[in-house]
Order: C-alpha cells, then structure tokens, then sequence
C-alpha cells in the first residue's frame, strides 16, 4: 500500500462480498436491516504528496436480486452526506481527527441497511535539520532571562526554523534544562491549552538535563513551556513538526520497530570499534544497516534513544546527519562520571549516517535503534500516522493512577494499559510516551516494551540512586492493548508514564 493525499478518501463500491484493492485490515460489522451491508476502510495507491487519508471501499450488496440504487455516505466532519447511486466518490477531510464514516445502502426493493467505522486522520513526520529555537540564556526566541518558579515562557516555532507558518500539528523539540536553582519540572504544551498535570523534563539544581519532547502547536503556531519552582534556564533545538500533508520528500510516517536494536555500543564494539569516544571526536554509524529484513530504500530519518556513559568530563553529544557540517544545537548532555540517556530523531545522510559528536573529554556511546520515518517511497505499506496527545498521565505507581500503587521493584514488570486510554484507540500501533523514575534507591536502567517483545540487551530510561529523571520513548503496542515496564536490571523505584501521542494505520 502507498500513502495517498492526506485529506481525500475514495469510496468504491464493488459486488457482494468481493473486497476490491489491497487487503483489508479492519472493516465494519453490519449494523442491522433487510439489507446486509459491510465498510472496508484502508489506503489506496495514490501518489502524490505525503499525507494520510483513508481509502473507503463500500461492498455492493444485494437482495433478492434487487440492485442497489442509492449509497449514503456521512463521513463524520459536518460536511453534507453524499448521496450516491455511483459506484465511486471522493471526499476531503479538512484536518486530522477521528470520524465515525456511516454508510447507508438502499436497494430497489426498498431494503436498506447501515454500517459504520471510525477512522484516524493523523499527521506525517518531516524531519528538520537541527536548528535552536530557544535559548533563555542568550534571548533566541525568547528575552534573555531565566523562567521563574510558576512560569511560563511562550515560543513561537511556527514559521521558523523551516517549520511552516500554518497547519503544523506539533513539533518536536529536544528540550533543555540547565542553571536551575531548585529540583523542578518542565512541562511543555500547545499554547492555549490548560496546562496538564504531566511533565517532559525533571532537572535538580546545577544539572542540564534534555529531553526530547513532541509538543502540540496552538492555533497561534505557539507552544508553552512551564517551570515548577526555583529559576531555570531553558534551551529548546528543533528536530522536526508533524502536519497532514507535505510535499517534502523526507516526510513520512513514524514506524516503529517490533524489536528495538543495539546498533551501537563502544564498550564492547558493537556498531564501532572497540574504544572511547575522545573530546572533539565524531564517530559515523548506520542505524538501517542492521534492518536486514526491510527495504533499502525509503527512509529519511532514525529514532534512536542515545546514552552516554564512562565520561570523564563535562560537555555534550550532538547527533546529525552523516555527510553534513556540525550544528551550533546538542542532543545530550553530561558530567563527569555521568550516565544519561535521550531520544533523538535525527535525519540520516545521503548514504543513510548518523554522526554523533562528542565536545569534551572521554565517552562511551550506546545507541538504539527504536524506529524511523517512511517516505512515499518505501514500499512496505503505509502504517504510522501520528496523533499528538496531551501530555497525558497514564501511570503514577506513587498514588495509584493506571494501576494499584506500590514501587517498582528490582526485577519487576508492570504493565500499562494504553488503549483505550487517554483518547488512544483499540487499533493503536505504538505509543511515543515520557517515563520518569523518581524516589529512586540504587542505579540500574528501565526497558519499554510490549508483552512478547524479544530484545533484552536495550534500555530506555538510565537511573542512578536519588535521582528523578525522565526520558521519552516510541514503543509498539501489544495485542492486548498495553506496553510494559521492564525492571529486570533495575532498583526500587517510583514509575511515572506521560502519554505524547499514538500512531495508527
């Protein structure tokens, strides 16, 4: 399957029980009356810019060998229903949403029947070259002073930075924390909203802590960034937006990997040889070589939870596109004798690199690889449209919220129910959720992933004893709807998940 113009859906009408096109994932039981009628949704093969609107192919039914002679199509928007006696239409959906898409058939004998299935407009990825938006510290994007305690600074990302001045649905920023006077949190939201009672980024004083972070935009193309208590600085580099259509050919969808893949670990020589990174050294991976069960082609960009560890001084990792000068951005910071660890999506070089820079002393890297975005020319199918949310709290083990309260213990599991949750639906493909330990008693890391899930040897949240830290993820969903915490190599803790958004077929 291809991705079509996000906002245009094709309705095709074909013979009793005979499905036209590609197969169908998912269509809609009949709803009652004399006559049997069944909605099959699923994308056509239109080429044209990236976007992502159903295909709705409607069975022809027939009764008693009367014909049908007239298909009601209500597409859910508050647009007009369409009125049919053809085989074939086409409608517009004006923004990402959830429609309920009613078909209503009628044949010459009077017979009529109905059936009906929600469907997922969501929003394409479009990678951005790395690019600093925000920079209370110097006044970029904001005046130059730190955010108080119960403040708010307001950033305009649209229209800068290569981010388009209308229709972008969220952003995606690597977010940062530094010159905080006090243990605070950082919550960021769309501009307009009322502020959630989530968080993206935990600092306490004297760190610079980052995190990655997928904001949704306000109406006025602005996003909002609280801080708890005390005063901090806050440094916010762009990595890319969502929005339902692009015409850039490195837009696509976010897709997940069913298994997570170390492809990098300079510890051991995995991805690189053997030896720490020095001060002013940059090291080339590539993340899609490992993919030896997908395509070559049709990938502009790699999902990558990046850790750094071993370090002997005080500085930062930027990660980049091969083939292209250092950015004035980063994407992790640390301190000596630091472990630490962030998501990153960054686009790959023309030959498919990543380089990761390393501005002071000696580090070991980890790297990995947890999904990428899927161009018009990936041939694999279309899956991973992407709706932002919240942020949303989905589990709290401190109070109880998601599940019964109680820690995280060493070699735990706790499971998180995600559909059906939070505005996520039952067809859900993977969650891009925030995770924080917090009250923490000892050092270990946290792995997400669903029941079923094979790969052990990755992490994606790195802890240390006293320490309230965060970090997001992308991770598929399981069958039963749920991801799971993975303590097994961890210490007592407290677990907090925020939701970011979802992505579906």
């Amino acid at each position: 399957m291809r991705k079509v113009h996000p906002a245009t859906v094709a309705v095709l009408a074909a013979t009793a029980a005979v499905a036209v096109g590609f197969p169908v994932p998912a269509f809609a039981a009949d709803q009652g009356g004399a006559l049997p009628t069944q909605l099959n949704i699923w994308r056509d093969g239109y080429q044209g810019p990236v976007a992502n609107a159903p295909t709705i192919l409607a069975s022809r039914q027939t009764t008693a060998g009367a014909a049908i002679v007239e298909n009601v199509f209500d597409f859910g928007d508050g647009t007009a229903p369409q009125h049919l006696s053809d085989s074939s239409t086409r409608h517009t959906f004006a923004a990402p949403g959830r429609y309920t898409v009613t078909l209503t058939s009628r044949d010459a004998a009077g017979n009529t029947g109905a059936a009906s299935q929600v469907v997922t407009v969501g929003s394409v990825y479009v990678p951005a070259a790395p690019v600093r938006l925000l920079d209370t510290r110097a006044g970029t994007g904001a005046p130059s002073a730190k955010v108080g305690p119960d403040g708010t600074v307001t950033l305009t990302v649209a229209g800068r930075g290569g981010v388009p001045a209308t229709g972008v649905t969220a952003v995606v920023l690597n977010l940062t924390a530094t010159n905080s006077t006090d243990a605070t949190f950082v919550t960021a939201y769309a501009s307009g909203a009322g502020r959630p009672t989530a968080s993206n980024l935990n600092a306490a004083p004297g760190q610079t802590v980052p995190n990655q972070v997928t904001v949704p935009v306000g109406p006025d193309g602005r996003i909002s960034l609280y801080n708890h208590v005390g005063t901090v600085d806050l440094i916010a580099d762009l990595e890319g937006y969502y929005a339902p259509t692009s015409a850039d050919p490195a837009a696509g969808t976010t897709i997940a990997l069913g298994d997570a893949r170390r492809v990098l670990d300079t510890r051991n020589g995995t991805g690189a040889p053997q030896a720490r990174i020095h001060g002013g050294g940059v090291l080339t991976i590539k993340p899609t070589e490992w993919l030896s069960s997908t395509p070559p082609s049709g990938r502009s960009a790699a999902v990558l939870n990046l850790t750094v560890t071993g370090t002997t001084g005080t500085g930062f990792v930027a990660a980049y596109p091969g083939g292209s000068a250092r950015p004035d951005t980063s994407t992790l910071n640390f301190t000596p004798g630091s472990t630490s660890s962030s998501l990153v999506t960054v686009p790959l070089g023309p030959d498919g690199t990543v380089n990761l820079y390393n501005s002071a002393g000696d580090s070991d890297l980890v790297a990995d690889f947890q999904g990428f975005v899927a161009t018009n020319s990936y041939p694999w199918g279309s899956t991973g449209y992407f709706t932002p949310a919240g942020p949303t709290r989905l589990l709290d083990t401190r109070d109880g919220t998601g599940g019964g309260p109680g820690r995280l213990l060493p070699g735990a599991w706790r499971t998180v129910r995600v559909a059906g949750v939070g505005g996520v639906p039952a067809d859900v493909r993977a969650v891009l959720v925030n995770v924080t330990a917090t009250d923490v008693v000892g050092t270990g890391h946290l792995r997400v992933a669903y029941a079923g899930m094979m790969t052990r040897d990755t992490s994606n949240l790195n802890y240390q004893d006293g320490q309230t830290v965060a970090n997001a993820t992308l991770v598929p969903v399981g069958s039963d709807g749920c991801i799971v915490l993975d303590n097994s190599y961890g210490a007592s803790l407290n677990a907090v998940v925020d939701l970011l958004g979802y992505t579906t077929d």
